[in-house]
């Protein structure tokens, strides 16, 4: 279980057991974890861009423990978008991009990520995103809107 001295390796260890799942599909896809205006940046071909926009921690107590201890439930927020390998997308390569990945995070609700010698699980979900949402999040980036969902990434930190 990683600890709050530790929640930025347990974020960036989240990010690339993230990327490695998808990588790892049968559509040999190419992920990217960049923000939004440089998702691009040295890609040829089709591709998903995961990007992190937010993160909470909530703190809880469990009332079988000693006073003073505390865990937060973490929560990491990515956007994940589908990239085609050209301007005209013809034959919705970015289509099935997006497919692909939708699946790969419904088949694998539970990521094992390592974090040193340990490892902790960490509960994916697929969710849309409110049209505002998406709208915040794009138009702050000079990028064009692509082909988006959600991802939520949860886990527990010990305090």
């Amino acid at each position: 279980m990683p600890t709050l001295s530790s929640y930025g390796q347990a974020i960036a260890s989240t990010t690339l057991a993230l990327q490695q799942l998808l990588s790892a599909a049968p559509a040999k896809l190419q992920v990217t974890a960049r923000t939004l205006d440089a998702a691009r940046d040295g890609i040829s071909g089709a591709s998903v861009n995961l990007f992190l926009y937010r993160d909470d921690l909530t703190g809880y107590r469990d009332g079988h423990e000693q006073p003073g201890t505390t865990h937060n439930i973490a929560e990491l927020f990515y956007l994940l978008s589908a990239y085609p390998g050209d301007t005209s997308d013809a034959d919705a390569v970015s289509h099935r991009a997006y497919g692909t990945a939708r699946a790969v995070v419904q088949q694998n609700p539970v990521l094992a990520v390592p974090l040193g010698d340990r490892s902790t699980n960490v509960q994916l979900r697929s969710h849309a995103l409110s049209t505002e949402n998406l709208a915040n999040l794009w138009l702050a980036s000079s990028a064009p809107l692509r082909l988006t969902f959600g991802i939520g990434a949860t886990f527990t930190v010990s305090g």
